[in-house]
């Protein structure tokens, strides 16, 4: 949980706010948006960066933006968010070629594929869903109070309960009861499932309110999957707004 090498800013060819942070499968590139003015369709640009050598691509899918990245499990290609004229929907984007192949209209947010290949797995109306690509029969997992990620095997997902306190729970995406794996004063989590399945990282949002204003830090936590002791990072960076941890638990981004 130590911090071995300080924060540094990274040098990207655009200097506006870059999202979606996401490190491959392999942990040999990173994947964001780029912004090249304010943010919003026709002023992001889907970037693969290279872990070794820090050299980034600018992928040209034919839409006018992407957003809410994750990677396929192969490796190969990305789902997004991807924005045409005049609608939405959810696009899986080769990392190569840029080529690009619509899964399904946008009715929800932050898509995942599992890795059969044929799982769509979404948020919408604050209920994590979960569609047959083939057969197009939708159903749904679980209410969810936020953000949510899943697991890399594609079995469970994890997500945010609101209540006082806020607690992250995980379930399996064939239903069933819950498990709680860690509770907080926390105002909002932010989730991210390790490459190896065994722990989640849980951003915390913790909100302070005085007489005079209102303050926020944030608190990052390695949970354990299957029961143990979280362990708390000692990492904060103020207004983290997207992060994820490479396959090898050590590089933070």
């Amino acid at each position: 949980g130590k911090v071995l090498v300080p924060p540094a800013p990274v040098t990207t060819r655009y200097t506006g706010p870059q999202m979606s942070l996401r490190w491959s499968p392999d942990g040999r590139n990173l994947a964001y948006v780029s912004s090249v003015g304010p943010i919003g369709p026709g002023n992001n640009i889907l970037t693969i960066r290279s872990t070794a050598t820090g050299e980034e691509r600018f992928l040209s899918p034919h839409l006018r933006g992407v957003t809410q990245l994750s990677w396929a499990p192969d490796g190969r290609s990305v789902i997004a968010v991807g924005f045409t004229e005049g609608k939405t929907a959810f696009f899986r984007i080769d990392t190569e070629t840029s080529e690009i192949t619509k899964l399904a209209d946008k009715e929800g947010s932050f898509p995942y594929l599992c890795p059969d290949g044929k799982t769509l797995v979404f948020l919408k109306d604050g209920i994590i869903r979960k569609r047959n690509l083939d057969t197009g029969e939708e159903s749904e997992v679980v209410k969810a109070g936020g953000h949510y990620d899943l697991s890399p095997d594609g079995r469970e997902v994890v997500f945010q309960v609101d209540g006082n306190p806020r607690a992250v729970k995980a379930v399996s995406l064939n239903g069933g009861e819950p498990r709680e794996l860690f509770r907080s004063s926390a105002y909002y989590y932010g989730l991210k499932w390790t490459r190896d399945g065994r722990y989640i990282m849980v951003l915390a949002y913790v909100r302070s309110v005085t007489a005079s204003n209102e303050i926020w830090r944030n608190e990052i936590w390695r949970v354990p999957t299957q029961g143990g002791t979280p362990l708390k990072l000692d990492l904060s960076v103020p207004k983290m707004a997207s992060f994820d941890l490479n396959l090898d638990n050590r590089r933070f981004a």
